[in-house]
């Protein structure tokens, strides 16, 4: 089917068009920016440059199968200033009034949206909201309220999904990464009181879900999309900290998040008990039911202040193509920031192959390093593996992955590291390498491709 997506760059929106395409399905997206948008997302898609937020896009050449609407300004990114409440409100009216405008000439598809549990109020007691619960007086339900009361403008023979979303679980945005970084210099903590309920979804599951919805044609109506059980936000914190082998320590009190984030505190500290049964009963499987199940799995990898980072970049070339590329070392220093002085000085074979050791200088802000990397694993055109044998960190464990995607290659970096000097090390320089682990990679997003172009191909 030919899909159209609004929001595809975000947390959710590139999850989800990595896996359409790989259910055979192609894209058009929606963008601010069209260049930004080929950059950053991991999969292929015809780019159409328009803010939907204040201007409705020309579609009249396209036909769509079906749109799925995500766009809509992140709530918990900036402090809840007059402006920005208005921002988060108009990005969601605006914008679905803009694209509804523009499927007007559309026949015969399927529209579904992503809407939020913040419409519901705060749970009393145990007492679980349904898609049928009165909405709660507050600005993110009359924000939820609105922005759902302008998909009722589709015509009514568009089939109508809306996909209530609770607080998605991943450690590449939203709530869990901003919970991890404490846990890993020194605790995990409940927030307030730690006995409020928290309905979050695993992402995994929340892409299943927009899936089910696509290949489902009987599906249609509102949706909690939420797991199954719900937790108290102290059974959170405590999974953190076990999978993190983590100290879990007193709670942050109520006041201070209060004064920290203002109105947006009510984010963290709201207690929200969600039911899911009705998209249960509508054929869906969670694949992760409970928090127990889902940080274990999210957290697989951090064990013992071990932090891990996913880049993912799509190619539209084939994947021997791109594998030669990276997997050549001539080729690494030309996509590193000239900042960190990369440069190879010896490899124990004349050509990269498993078990050839790299030896290499940098400078890490203006701090001369010597690094020495062995490449553990090695299989040609698909994966490869370089480990730290000398150098600053405990840890360092870099695997590229390479996967034919549509009309091209999705490459995914999976990076492992471990500072030095334990939690000291932690407290001191995490949040730093983090920030310059982030920056090597967004530096290699923005060079390699023309870098790839010019390249013979051999």
């Amino acid at each position: 089917m030919n899909i159209l997506i609004t929001g595809g760059t975000g947390l959710i929106g590139k999850q989800l068009g990595i896996e359409l395409t790989r259910a055979g399905h192609t894209l058009v997206g929606l963008s601010r920016n069209q260049k930004q948008a080929l950059l950053q997302a991991p999969y292929p898609a015809q780019w159409i440059e328009c803010d939907i937020s204040t201007e409705s896009p020309n579609l009249s050449m396209h036909h769509f199968d079906g749109v799925i609407h995500l766009a809509g300004e992140n709530v918990g990114e900036k402090n809840w200033s007059p402006e920005q409440k208005q921002k988060i409100l108009e990005s969601r009216t605006r914008g679905t009034q803009n694209l509804l405008k523009a499927l007007k000439h559309q026949k015969d598809y399927f529209f579904i949206g992503a809407s939020a549990i913040g419409i519901y109020p705060e749970s009393i007691g145990d007492a679980a909201m349904t898609e049928t619960s009165a909405p709660a007086q507050t600005f993110l339900s009359e924000v939820t309220q609105a922005w759902e009361k302008e998909s009722q403008g589709l015509p009514r023979d568009v089939r109508k999904v809306l996909f209530r979303i609770g607080v998605v679980l991943s450690t590449e945005g939203g709530a869990l990464p901003k919970m991890l970084f404490p846990a890993q210099i020194f605790s995990s903590s409940a927030l307030g009181s730690g006995q409020q309920w928290l309905s979050w979804v695993h992402l995994k599951d929340v892409i299943r879900a927009f899936l089910f919805a696509v290949e489902n044609p009987k599906l249609s109506g509102v949706y909690n999309l939420v797991a199954p059980e719900a937790c108290r936000q102290h059974q959170l914190a405590k999974q953190i900290a076990l999978q993190l082998n983590s100290f879990y320590g007193p709670p942050i009190p109520s006041l201070f998040l209060r004064l920290l984030l203002g109105q947006q505190a009510g984010l963290a500290l709201n207690s929200l008990r969600v039911s899911s049964q009705k998209l249960v009963d509508a054929g869906f499987q969670f694949a992760y039911k409970n928090i127990h199940e889902a940080i274990g799995e999210l957290l697989k990898d951090w064990k013992d202040g071990v932090a891990v980072q996913h880049f993912q970049q799509f190619f539209p070339m084939g994947r021997e193509r791109v594998f030669r590329f990276f997997s050549a070392a001539d080729n690494l220093e030309k996509i590193t920031p000239n900042s960190l002085n990369f440069h190879i000085l010896k490899m124990s074979t004349p050509q990269i192959q498993q078990g050839t050791l790299l030896d290499y200088k940098l400078k890490i802000h203006q701090i001369p390093v010597h690094w020495q990397t062995r490449i553990e694993t090695w299989e040609t055109s698909r994966e490869f593996t370089d480990t730290q044998v000398k150098g600053p960190y405990s840890l360092w464990h870099h695997t590229h992955r390479f996967e034919d995607l549509g009309s091209g290659t999705l490459m995914t970096d999976v990076v492992r590291y471990k500072l030095p000097l334990g939690q000291l090390g932690r407290l001191v320089a995490q949040a730093w390498v983090d920030k310059d682990v982030e920056q090597i990679f967004q530096h290699r997003r923005q060079v390699v491709g023309p870098l790839m172009e010019s390249t013979p191909v051999s």
